[in-house]
């Protein structure tokens, strides 16, 4: 988020400790706070020299940070309230400081899991900060326990710019097929655009079905081989996979490990359309409850259909994006949500 300081504001002469409040939340890396330079120094060589420096030190941070593009949204520090309930914000240095000093908070279907998800995808220059305005408590993984949640907090948004201005929204589409988002995902993302005009800002519905859809299958793989099959257990699973026969798969049928290795590696080589729509937890799903479609299992060879039709396993898929690591360039999209997080803080 970002403090543009009018200059009534940055000569120091109207609510000068909301403005030092201001600019000691930009020494710590917290927000951006832009000013004019020539009316702010002035002001700052009357303050004692260390308070000075920490001034100057937020104002540098301030343009240092417009390499990650601009800052969404922006609040424009003027010397009254003239804008508190729509965009762009343009509030006293008061009522600003009270808006920046609340964590942002990332609504999320389950926060400790799609929380890892977006870590996960964060470049390290990207995940420091993360994990530190995590840790400051600057951030906060709101848990929405599932999408109805997600869709009550974006409802409120409507008519708060300033509730808007530190939420981000994020869910599945739990999209089956092409363009077939569920009607619940529909709602969210209608709810986040009557909220505001540019309603990106606010949150996002993946496109793929979940986020379980951007697991990198073969970085999955080599993961779980690492840590649930032996060198043996291996070489017999990519024998399977070389030969590609699905009646040698059955006899794997015992063995859990394998199967979900040789999933991973099948998940790798399927067309996008499988790929986005797939249900990647649990396969093909029993006669009674099929997760994945006929439109998208019928795509699928049948030996293809024989390595996929347990998945991969919920928890499995969770653990792994705990432990990855700079996956973002394999889905720019989720790379791109990271990104308007951290311009957002």
């Amino acid at each position: 988020m970002q403090a543009e300081l009018s200059d009534g504001v940055a000569s120091g002469a109207f609510q000068p400790l909301s403005v030092l409040q201001l600019l000691a939340m930009g020494a710590e890396g917290r927000h951006r706070v832009r000013a004019n330079r020539e009316v702010i120094r002035p002001w700052l060589q009357t303050l004692p020299p260390s308070l000075a420096d920490e001034a100057v030190v937020a104002l540098d941070l301030g343009e240092q940070a417009e390499s990650l593009g601009p800052a969404v949204p922006v609040v424009r520090v003027s010397t009254e309230d003239a804008s508190v309930d729509k965009t762009p914000l343009k509030v006293t240095p008061r009522r600003a400081a009270n808006l920046l000093s609340r964590p942002f908070h990332v609504v999320l279907e389950n926060g400790a899991n799609d929380g890892d998800f977006l870590l996960a995808f964060a470049r390290n220059d990207e995940r420091v900060p993360l994990e530190a305005a995590l840790n400051e408590g600057w951030l906060e993984y709101w848990n929405g326990g599932g999408i109805a949640g997600c869709l009550a907090r974006a409802e409120q948004l409507q008519g708060s710019a300033a509730i808007c201005a530190r939420t981000f929204v994020m869910v599945d589409s739990d999209a089956r097929s092409p363009g077939q988002e569920d009607e619940a995902a529909g709602k969210v993302r209608a709810a986040l655009k009557a909220a505001a005009g540019d309603w990106t800002s606010l949150g996002h519905v993946l496109k793929r079905r979940a986020i379980e859809n951007y697991v990198p299958a073969e970085a999955f793989a080599s993961w779980w081989a690492k840590g649930h099959l032996t060198a043996a257990a291996e070489a017999d699973a990519r024998e399977w996979l070389r030969d590609a026969d699905e009646t040698a798969m059955a006899g794997l049928a015992g063995d859990h490990h394998q199967r979900v290795w040789i999933c991973a590696m099948v998940y790798a080589t399927v067309d996008d359309k499988v790929r986005d729509h797939y249900d990647v937890s649990l396969g093909r799903g029993s006669s009674g409850n099929l997760r994945t479609d006929d439109a998208i299992w019928n795509q699928l060879t049948p030996w293809q259909q024989e390595a996929l039709k347990h998945g991969l396993g919920k928890k499995n898929v969770r653990a792994f994006y705990k432990k990855a690591r700079n996956l973002g360039e394999t889905a720019p999209e989720v790379a791109d949500i990271v990104r308007r997080i951290l311009r957002s803080l």
